[in-house]
């Protein structure tokens, strides 16, 4: 329980050392887009990844076909 309290703390430090950070380029306009534009490269490269991880997926139902002996085989 120690070391889960220890670790949230830890936590809870950095994200306020991260907004702190951040703070001073949200009052100018050019820091609120480039936090805007970091937002959204986050997003969109999960996103990415994530549709990567499905096409691979919905690909390999279609390619491979298991027999009645559970043994992989392709079309």
């Amino acid at each position: 329980m120690e070391l889960l309290n220890i670790n949230l703390a830890h936590t809870d430090l950095t994200l306020s050392l991260t907004i702190t950070q951040l703070t001073p380029l949200k009052s100018t306009t050019a820091g609120s887009i480039l936090i805007e534009q970091i937002y959204y490269f986050n997003m969109l490269s999960s996103l990415f990844i994530y549709h990567c991880f499905l096409f691979i997926k919905i690909l390999s139902l279609f390619l491979y076909q298991a027999d009645e002996e559970g043994h992989w085989s392709d079309f």
